[in-house]
């Protein structure tokens, strides 16, 4: 995929967001179908296909679907046997069993995957926070807060999953002076993060999207 699209597609999911529960998918391989072939996600959910007759594989594989925001993919195997992945990046994907179809014919699916849906920050008066910038960001992101009474604040990182992947700050900040705070992850995989900045009086959420 062109570099200018995918950006445009992850540039779709930046917004301030809750960290929402996560859902699972599961799709069932048994004789020349996917059941069901058609998903729409939402990113950060989990795809799980379970093979239950027969001997198949999962090709997400970007060498297949050059047009796939990432590659995912499985061996061919006999039957039973179970392969997840969790979609990250918003886009549409397509994929195919090596044994009984190709791209777009035989035994194929799609998969849709949206971004979360946004919330606005509930924020007290005479309270500043940035947009995160640059984002998406390849290397390092930032973002600057300035509170109108000093207080504790926590900043830390979450993955799509909700799992927390760095502190960034927790302590107390002075009032009228502009923070900022840097990310620079380094090992985080390409996908969409969530950076969390409570204190006693507020609660915000910025949406950051790696690319590697």
């Amino acid at each position: 995929m062109p570099l200018a699209r995918l950006l445009l597609l992850l540039l779709a999911a930046f917004a301030a967001a809750p960290l929402a529960a996560q859902t699972t998918h599961t799709v069932t391989l048994s004789g020349f179908t996917f059941d069901p072939a058609t998903l729409t996600i939402e990113a950060g959910d989990t795809v799980v296909w379970e093979s239950v007759q027969g001997i198949h594989n999962v090709n997400g594989t970007t060498a297949s679907y050059p047009d796939n925001p990432e590659g995912f993919g499985n061996d061919i195997a006999a039957s039973p046997w179970t392969y997840e992945f969790t979609f990250d990046i918003p886009g549409d994907y397509g994929y195919h069993c090596d044994v009984h179809g190709g791209p777009g014919s035989g035994m194929s699916g799609t998969i849709t995957v949206n971004a979360p849906s946004s919330v606005e920050d509930d924020l007290p008066a005479g309270m500043a926070l940035s947009a995160a910038a640059p984002n998406p960001f390849r290397d390092e992101t930032a973002f600057t807060l300035t509170l109108p009474t000093s207080e504790v604040v926590r900043v830390a990182v979450y993955d799509a999953l909700g799992r927390e992947v760095e502190v960034l700050h927790d302590g107390r900040l002075p009032a009228g002076t502009p923070v900022t705070f840097t990310w620079v992850p380094a090992t985080a995989r390409t996908g969409i993060y969530v950076v969390r900045i409570e204190g006693a009086t507020f609660r915000a959420l910025r949406k950051v999207i790696r690319l590697r």
